[in-house]
């Protein structure tokens, strides 16, 4: 889940602007740029200060971007595929988020766990996975030395991976023990599944990443199959460098590995449109809580629309650090322990989400009457020039963060290119944050963040005697 999470007592300002930052700010877009791609011919993408990226493709498709950096011995490899839960559908959910295990599983060329034991044996770190909803992506950090092989291993896995019955099943069993541990030993787990059924009725964000258990014992080997197939292929795929590299030696060795890859040439996948919310949609889950809690889903657009900005500085009003509304409404008073807030940055239309915890002896419904309070006001009355000028201080200290790091560039860049289509509007966003007025963040909370627009789910602990 993308937000914006405040935890006041453990997280500085900083690292709590630079996590919001990351996950959300530097990802919208309300402008689509057209890209012409040329084959083999790199076109620099300006980021910030003195980093630039080169961007080039192959002709299956491939995208390519490297930042050159010389600081240190080693490189970030990234892989992101165009393809979450979103291109999942009813009765086949989870198949995304299989492969996220499926992919370390085994090639012809390095079957069983000769993926993991190559890697570490060049010295790979932070050799990771992870799939949203809108994509998935692969990471690793190597010593420069190490490209080729990294670039063997990575296309090698792209092209030959072994997906056949056996796997799957195993994977699958690995995959259910996942699920049970995030509905069964998370409270939180059941109260995100029903905040997201209840909000959407027709599209995929209806489920989880995870998927319906009922789903994963249905499906079989031939369904993975069939998912590998449309949507784990060069022209689905983007392929971020970042460090002691030279862009034609990385272009050279990655068109020699990736370039006899076929392009999958299937048609993406059509998203139903989710139909306008027009009461408010409340429900409650019993779990292990100590304390009660909520979750709040106010129904937003995609990050191609022109409110995007807004929304996202309005998130860091109202949860972006100590001095926020929610934090000084609820946790300086002791009624909540926790507090967040931000937009989902989705292809499609999303949520604004607020996540509440209360403090023992408070309620969840005492939290929600603060919350409504809250919103109310920021849609009667106008924030301060004082409150916008520190948010937008703190979005700019944000940004410069994004880009300390070679894993933090190589993130923006893959996720940009999914979410916003290309990095040229995640950084035209940045700069559209910066010039949000006070009306326009009025706007915003009149305009969706109402009762009507919401649905609210409770997380309350079991009764006394129950199981």
């Amino acid at each position: 889940m993308v937000l914006n999470i405040l935890r006041v007592k453990n997280k500085s300002l900083v690292q709590t602007c630079r996590l919001f930052l990351i996950s959300v700010c530097a990802l919208g877009s309300f402008a689509q740029a057209q890209n012409n791609p040329q084959v083999g011919v790199f076109e620099t993408v300006s980021l910030i200060g003195q980093i630039n990226a080169q961007r080039t493709y192959l002709e299956n498709g491939l995208r390519i971007f490297v930042v050159e950096d010389h600081t240190s011995p080693t490189l970030a490899y990234y892989t992101y595929f165009d393809v979450g839960s979103r291109a999942e559908v009813k009765g086949k959910t989870g198949l995304a988020h299989m492969f996220e295990h499926m992919m370390f599983r085994g090639t012809k060329k390095y079957p069983g766990t000769g993926f993991r034991d190559k890697t570490t044996q060049i010295g790979a770190f932070e050799v990771n996975a992870e799939t949203q909803t809108q994509l998935t992506k692969y990471q690793q950090e190597v010593p420069a030395s190490q490209l080729e092989t990294i670039i063997d291993l990575e296309s090698d896995r792209m092209a030959n991976l072994v997906v056949d019955q056996k796997t799957f099943e195993t994977e699958r069993e690995a995959v259910k023990e996942e699920l049970r541990a995030d509905m069964e030993s998370s409270p939180e787990g059941p109260v995100w599944e029903k905040l997201y059924g209840d909000a959407f009725q027709t599209n995929s964000r209806n489920w989880l990443t995870i998927g319906h258990k009922e789903d994963l014992d249905a499906e079989t080997g031939d369904d993975a199959k069939d998912f590998f197939k449309r949507n784990y292929a060069p022209d689905n795929a983007t392929v971020i460098v970042v460090g002691d590299v030279k862009p034609a030696d990385v272009y050279q060795k990655i068109n020699q590995y990736y370039g006899k890859i076929p392009a999958a040439k299937q048609p993406h996948f059509q998203v139903t449109p989710e139909p306008e919310q027009t009461q408010q949609r409340r429900d409650a889950v019993h779990g292990n809580f100590e304390n009660e809690m909520f979750l709040a889903g106010y129904q937003i657009p995609a990050v191609s629309n022109a409110y995007s900005p807004a929304l996202n500085v309005l998130s860091m009003i109202l949860a972006g650090n100590e001095n926020s509304r929610l934090n000084q409404a609820l946790v300086e008073t002791g009624i909540a322990t926790a507090v967040s807030a931000g937009p989902s940055a989705a292809q499609e239309k999303d949520l604004f989400l607020v996540e509440v915890y209360a403090n023992h002896g408070h309620t969840a419904a005492e939290a929600e009457a603060v919350l409504n309070k809250v919103l109310a006001k920021l849609q009667t009355d106008l924030v301060t020039d004082a409150e916008l000028e520190a948010t937008k201080s703190h979005i700019q200290l944000g940004i410069r963060e994004n880009f300390l790091k070679h894993t933090d560039i190589a993130d923006f860049l893959g996720t940009a290119q999914i979410i916003n289509r290309s990095p040229e509007n995640a950084i035209t966003f940045q700069d559209a944050m910066l010039t949000v007025t006070k009306e326009d963040i009025q706007n915003v909370a009149r305009k969706y963040l109402l009762q009507s627009n919401e649905t609210m789910i409770y997380g309350l602990p079991k009764a006394e005697g129950t199981k």
